[in-house]
């Protein structure tokens, strides 16, 4: 293997390494287990209240027995309490007016995402953050009966029905009497979903066998992530779930049992239709309980405050558990809504004892977890001494009536002792909370200690990076490592044996020694031969001068490092690269005018010196068949007119950055304000937003053609392409059909995409194999001409790079096109007029150093990323664009679909960085630097020190603010997302390396003989 091709293997090595690293910190950060928290084992309710003996069995009995549970998906409180709520919902509405139900809101807790919301539910657990991955990847949950009202319900022999979100049957398999679930994923269907709900109804209640019926619904949820919470679908689906209601309240009035309807959502909505963040939409959610017994609501909470009706969303598992007569959930943190409670239960005693039994249940979770016991729960001592001076008192009354003093006003006393009962188990569950999420230090050091080495790797000189492999001493390295660790497991303190990696299961045991030697292997690397003093700089290696425009792009590194260290800062990222973005603009803009050469007094053209570091100050088109290329050089007259020309596209790309920070609000700020991508995606807007979808797509098409080094049918290709993407957006109703479409899901116009797209990588790999026998022909001709002059093996395939770089990123932005809601393919069309000015105007000007260009690439990337609308909240996700094409939920497509639209921009600028790297360095035919393998290798290693550079600083950074107010709602999402930007850039440096080392074979097999035509 050649010094440049074990460089560029030894740079992705690097990036691989990050990557783990990062992924090693989130397990750490992200534990999957709640630690500290052991699932207590069942005990008898307590017989005896601050030493007074009570019978539990008279006391705590099932007070309702057909409960009706209605999760409505992405149901935000004001579709309950807003100003349309009674137009929208006019039964519901009409119940909780005429006092037959009560409305509270219910606070949620992120992340704001269906299975922890669900576990909060029945649980009344604070779920792990993780569970926003296992949302996603869970099959089956290990939660135990135990664990859920639904799993004592069980245990008591109670049956439970449902219908809805399969999530439900994941979390509790072999739960229910009868079930069918529905996925929760495939958001393009707002009616099926919902109707196979409904349609089991009417038999369910004519049925008498079941005591609980929990139903789930996610057409709502699936409307507000294609069309927002503003869609004139939304009053729709919200009739439609009013008339569920009403056949539910009707169905339970004519059974003649205690019976409860409670109508809840999992989750909020943000006002772009997603959810996941912490937004005030997204974490009020409605609580409605409604009866069709005659109990009085209004006399009962009619007094609450509006602090009062605001609920945590764990306390109904409490809460349905003490009128189902059951134990709370052993992990129980949620405290019985005292109002719901003194409603259905009038007795004064079963009701404080309800209480009571809530408290207690959380105080033996907290005795099981702190020795401090007493510091947390001295509320709750109170409270019982005080319920066991009145149940004194009452039973003195029954038996000295005549004689017995009053204690004051009884009803204030109740009320004291059951507020003095919920804030016990809210202060209890506060000293709780500090060990629900127990952090795994161990591993998040690993983390850091990896991804810090591979970004000091991804410095070192070239000539170190021809990788000098003592296999032996870095196995021998490791061993002494793992010895270490563990002798520290054994007998060390808890920072390592309390970790998840000090498990001494095989999968663990061969899981840590993997990362003791990655750590070895790169210490040995980095510390041997004193390596660690030979860091790289490219400017120094290339002999470049230090330009304006790099001092600049390093000090906004550096700028948007700092900004990572604020909340505020995260939440508007946006704000930060439309700043840097623009001013990069103006200074390149600024700097190519006046690096142009200037006529003197006699109107001559001065020279001035040109650095020729991978370009020529040349104006030609790439072409590779007989042709040779002529280049134009920029003299006289000409200079002034392309001068005219730059500024007018330079002002062009200000102007379209202006009109796109309109275009899609993001950041936590500003997010909710109507903008242009709104009025156009407006359901009443749909030819503007066909003719919009059209013109790009003609822009897109005609730029891919125009710009190809590759003619004739090819072309051909890229036209079906666009018209198939139209054509597949008028089939799911995206886009106007003009009456000569047929409807369905798109599934076959996405298939033929494919296959175009195939066909189009397929024709430019077989046009890239013809320039390598063009060549090799060629050069054998000028051999038996005697002429001896020869290209190396990187400039015999850097033709055919030039060619499949065009083409990879051909194929990319066809999928881009087809995954972007027809709104958003201006944005894409936007993004190649401003990378190619860019690199056209860096390449004319003969600036186009190996430093600079990654990283204004890199730049451009991520300003394109928040014009898509994305940031770092996961309510940003845009759904709809995972499900393109699919008839049916399938975890790997929809992933790979949600990755490649999430981070599309990104990784589009990676590939034409490379492609236009590519085809400057083709030109330049009296540039030694052994092209373009070198030239290559220094971009890659830019763009891999552009990307870990603020991962390095802010992994630590994650330590320190761990229990910082807003860890879990900013800190954690911004987390994720930049282990998958990292991932993105691995990603487009693999297919450009990997593109690289394939040709580069091929000419060398080629040039001797070995394969032939």
């Amino acid at each position: 293997m050649r010094e440049g091709d074990m460089a560029s293997m030894w740079l992705l090595w690097t990036l691989t390494v990050a990557l783990i690293g990062q992924v090693l910190f989130i397990y750490g950060f992200l534990p999957i287990s709640i630690a500290g928290l052991k699932v207590t084992e069942d005990r008898p309710l307590p017989t005896s209240i601050n030493g007074l003996r009570v019978n539990s069995d008279s006391l705590y009995r099932p007070i309702i027995n057909k409960l009706i549970l209605v999760v409505i998906d992405a149901m935000r409180d004001d579709f309950i309490i807003g100003p349309d709520a009674a137009r929208h919902m006019p039964y519901l509405s009409s119940l909780i007016y005429n006092g037959r139900g009560v409305h509270f809101t219910s606070l949620v807790e992120p992340p704001t995402v269906t299975l922890p919301r669900i576990k909060a539910m029945t649980m009344g657990t604070i779920p792990n953050y993780v569970d926003v991955i296992l949302n996603v990847i869970e099959k089956e949950s290990n939660c135990s009966k135990e664990n859920s009202f639904i799993g004592r319900a069980a245990a008591k022999r109670l049956n439970t029905v449902f219908y809805g979100d399969d999530t439900w049957l994941r979390l509790f398999p072999n739960s229910f009497l009868r079930f069918e679930g529905t996925s929760s994923f495939y958001v393009s269907d707002f009616n099926e979903v919902d109707n196979n709900v409904t349609r089991h109804l009417d038999h369910e209640l004519q049925q008498d066998d079941w005591d609980v019926m929990i139903l789930h619904y996610l057409g709502l949820d699936h409307i507000g992530h294609v069309h927002g919470p503003y869609s004139k679908l939304i009053p729709q689906k919200l009739q439609e779930m009013d008339d569920v209601i009403k056949k539910l309240f009707l169905g339970l009035k004519k059974k003649h049992h205690s019976s409860l309807l409670v109508i809840c959502g999992d989750h909020g909505m943000k006002d772009t239709g997603g959810h996941g963040g912490a937004t005030y939409s997204e974490t009020h959610v409605p609580l409605l309980f409604v009866s069709p017994l005659s109990l009085d609501f209004k006399s009962h909470c009619l007094d609450l405050n509006i602090k009062d009706r605001i609920v945590n969303q764990r306390d109904l598992a409490s809460t349905l558990s003490v009128l189902l007569g059951l134990q709370p959930p052993s992990m129980n943190l949620g405290a019985a809504i005292p109002c719901i409670l003194r409603i259905f239960i009038p007795e004064t005693d079963a009701y404080l004892y309800a209480l009571h039994v809530n408290a207690w249940q959380v105080a033996s979770l907290l005795e099981s977890v702190h020795d401090s016991f007493k510091d947390g729960s001295y509320l709750f001592e109170e409270a019982s001494k005080l319920h066991s001076e009145w149940i004194k008192w009452e039973r003195d009354r029954v038996k000295y009536k005549p004689k017995m003093k009053s204690i004051g006003n009884q009803d204030e006393l109740i009320k004291k002792i059951a507020k003095k009962y919920a804030v016990g188990i809210t202060q209890m569950t506060s000293k709780l909370g500090e060990s629900v999420v127990n952090f795994d230090y161990y591993a998040m050091f690993l983390g850091v200690v990896i991804t810090w080495q591979a970004f000091m790797l991804s410095m070192l000189k070239e000539e170190v990076i021809i990788l000098e492999y003592r296999w032996t001493k870095s196995f021998l390295l490791a061993v002494i490592m793992m010895v270490f660790h563990f002798s520290i497991c054994f007998f060390g303190s808890s920072f390592i044996s309390n970790s998840s990696l000090s498990r001494h299961d095989s999968f663990t045991l061969s899981t840590v020694f993997v990362l003791i030697f990655i750590v070895a292997f790169n210490a040995h690397e980095l510390f041997c031969g004193s390596h660690l003093f030979k860091l790289s700089h490219v400017k120094e290696k290339l002999k470049v001068g230090s330009s304006p425009e790099n001092n600049f792009l390093t000090f906004g590194t550096f700028l948007h490092i700092v900004s990572l260290f604020s909340s505020s800062f995260i939440e508007e990222e946006h704000q930060t690269w439309q700043f840097l973005f623009i001013s990069l603009i103006i200074l390149l803009g600024v700097k190519i005018c006046c690096s142009i050469p200037r006529k003197d007094k006699n109107h001559m053209p001065t020279e001035e010196p040109i650095h020729f570091i991978g370009s020529v100050p040349y104006i030609c088109n790439y072409r590779y068949q007989d042709q040779e290329p002529h280049p134009k050089p920029i003299m006289g007259e000409g200079i002034f007119t392309y001068q005219k020309k730059e500024l007018l596209k330079f002002t062009s790309i200000l102007l379209i950055h202006r009109f796109l920070r309109n275009y899609n609000h993001t950041g936590d700020k500003w997010g909710n304000l109507p903008d242009i991508g709104d009025w156009i995606s407006d359901s009443e807007n749909i030819m503007i937003r066909s003719v919009v979808m059209a013109m790009s797509l003609l822009g897109i098409t005609f730029f891919l053609v125009k710009n190809s080094p590759i003619k004739g049918s090819n072309g051909l290709f890229i036209v079906f392409a666009a018209l198939n993407i139209y054509a597949y957006r008028a089939a799911i109703g995206d886009v106007s059909a003009f009456d000569m479409y047929p409807s369905s899901r798109g599934s076959t116009e996405f298939f033929i995409l494919l296959i175009l797209m195939v066909l189009i990588m397929a024709n430019g790999v077989y046009e890239a194999f013809k320039v390598l026998i063009h060549d090799n022909d060629k050069k054998k001709q000028n051999f038996n001409e005697g002429k001896r002059k020869y290209r190396t093996l990187e400039q015999d395939s850097s033709a055919a790079f030039v060619i499949l770089t065009h083409e990879i990123c051909k194929f990319w932005i066809i999928l881009c096109s087809s995954l972007n809601r027809p709104g958003d393919v201006p944005v894409i069309f936007a993004f190649l007029f401003c990378s190619h000015t860019l690199a056209n105007s860096v390449m004319k000007t003969g600036r186009c150093d190996v430093n600079t260009m990654p990283k204004t690439f890199i730049w451009l990337g991520m300003v394109f990323y928040f014009f898509k609308g994305n940031s770092n909240s996961l309510a940003s996700l845009d759904l709809k664009a995972a499900y393109t094409g699919q008839n049916n939920y399938s975890v790997v497509i929809v992933g790979i679909l949600l990755f490649c639209h999430t981070f599309s921009m990104p990784i589009l600028a990676l590939l034409l960085l490379f492609h236009y790297l590519a085809v400057t360095t083709s030109r330049s035919n009296n540039f030694d630097l052994r092209c373009p393998q070198k030239i290559m290798n220094a971009a890659v290693k830019s763009v891999i020190m552009t990307r870990l550079f603020p991962v390095v600083f802010y992994l630590p950074f994650i330590i320190l603010q761990r229990h910082h107010l807003f860890i879990w709602t900013v800190f954690a999402p911004k987390l994720l997302y930049e282990a998958f930007l990292t991932l993105s850039s691995l990603f487009g440096l693999f297919l450009v390396i990997g593109l690289q080392r394939c040709l580069s074979h091929l000419a060398k097999l080629q040039r001797y003989g070995l394969i032939q035509v």
